[in-house]
């Protein structure tokens, strides 16, 4: 369950919000709405390389996933003040959310750990299978009920909804 929601977390950055929002304005070249949201998924292979380097070195994961709940909620603050930004400061919170990507090293390391403790590798596998099947169920749903093409005119109608993942993966981490 705990993926589950880590998974959540990560739906606004891969939901493609941010070139959504991009082609309403009509303010983007062709060329820019194609490369500028490509930053968002660089951001993240760079997070999760970190994350899971850090993980390994510290043996810790909390503190990761803490960070990324922090990292998402200062992106939900800015994109909540929609009308104050300027398009500057909707990429960089756009880009910020992109860090959402490090929440994967963090749960799937700590599944494996607790896991391995048991030393049944098949129940372990089945478990990691499990949790990426009930992300990509996720997933499959999410962008089409949460972030629609029809809101994209409104986008502050779909940065409302992005908070809700965010403190729920902090208040999971926590415990």
């Amino acid at each position: 369950m705990f993926w589950v929601i880590g998974g959540a977390l990560e739906a606004f950055s891969t939901q493609s919000c941010m070139l959504l929002w991009m082609k309403t304005t009509d303010r983007f070249s062709i060329p820019q709405n194609n490369n500028y949201p490509l930053g968002i998924t660089a951001i993240g292979i760079v997070a999760t390389l970190l994350t899971s380097v850090a993980i390994d070195a510290t043996n810790k994961n909390a503190p990761y996933g803490i960070l990324a709940s922090f990292l998402q909620i200062i992106s939900c603050i800015v994109l909540l003040c929609w009308n104050q930004i300027d398009d500057g400061g909707k990429m960089a919170a756009y880009y910020i959310a992109g860090t959402a990507y490090l929440i994967q090293p963090v749960c799937f390391t700590w599944a494996t750990r607790i896991l391995s403790r048991d030393g049944d590798d098949a129940a372990r596998a089945v478990v990691l299978y499990a949790m990426n099947g009930a992300s990509s169920v996720l997933f499959s749903f999410w962008g089409i009920v949460l972030y629609p093409a029809t809101d994209a005119a409104t986008v502050s109608t779909m940065n409302i909804k992005f908070p809700t993942s965010s403190t729920s993966t902090t208040e999971a981490t926590r415990i």
